[in-house]
């Protein structure tokens, strides 16, 4: 905060019309046309595309309609857990803005571009509910409340088919994740209540202690067959947010320059 005391009005008005245009600027097809240029070939320049993501991830580009992605809003994931059904209602995910591009390969052919990131640390939160029956037959008192996770070295597979707009700009046709994790810690709050309320001194506010820490352990002790287990739901969910997300930013990018 000193420093900007110490700058004189005019210094300072033209710090913040400096960031201001830089981010309202934003417009990726500008160096990845001057990478090719230089000879830095498709898949090079499109990694070094997507790492300039991470400029603006936090405060997105209003004047795109480009939100945040540091977090990462997702507004509702559901799946079935045997009989039961779990829902993961305003998630955010945070980790984004610190990610690694370990790849990214345009197959022209078959017009496809895979991208290959790391997160070194995920986190997410969430209010979950739970209902419905679990095995031997057990039917469940509606359990909900917050969810929080939290992994380390998540890999994250973009599949993306790509295509052309009738303006000639790359098109992202469709997209999918696949995300692999072998280290995750979730906890659920308020797992298994009693005539609808919490026991707040008990494990995570479980009033079913034993089961509560049956169902964290299960899934915390072998975090990726859970993740793999229910690929389908989060990539259903996920991947329409990321393709916006991407679609918005390489909107001015030239389809023959990629494929």
């Amino acid at each position: 905060m000193s420093v900007y005391k110490n700058m004189n009005p005019l210094s300072l008005y033209f710090l913040i019309l400096f960031i201001f245009n830089y981010v309202s600027s934003f417009d990726p097809s500008i160096p990845y046309k001057a990478c090719l240029e230089r000879g830095g070939g498709t898949n090079n320049c499109i990694k070094q595309v997507l790492e300039s993501f991470r400029s603006v991830m936090k405060t997105g580009v209003p004047e795109l309609s480009l939100p945040p992605m540091e977090p990462l809003s997702v507004d509702h994931i559901e799946f079935k857990l045997f009989e039961a059904t779990v829902e993961f209602n305003e998630a955010l995910f945070s980790g984004f803005q610190n990610m690694i591009v370990k790849s990214s390969i345009v197959d022209k052919n078959k017009k496809t571009l895979n991208v290959k990131l790391r997160l070194p640390k995920m986190s997410a939160s969430a209010n979950y509910a739970l209902y419905g029956t679990i095995p031997p037959n057990l039917d469940l008192e509606r359990s909900s409340g917050p969810a929080r996770m939290n992994g380390n070295n998540v890999d994250l597979l973009v599949k993306m088919n790509l295509g052309a707009t009738s303006g000639g700009k790359i098109d992202i046709k469709d997209m999918d994740v696949n995300i692999d994790l072998n280290d995750m810690e979730a906890e659920l709050e308020c797992l298994f209540p009693k005539n609808g309320r919490c026991c707040p001194r008990k494990y995570l506010k479980s009033c079913n202690t034993i089961l509560s820490k049956t169902v964290h352990r299960l899934v915390n002790s072998d975090s990726q067959a859970f993740i793999k287990r229910f690929q389908p739901e989060i990539s259903s969910q996920v991947s329409p947010v990321l393709k916006n997300y991407v679609s918005t930013a390489l909107r001015n990018v030239e389809a023959s320059d990629v494929i």
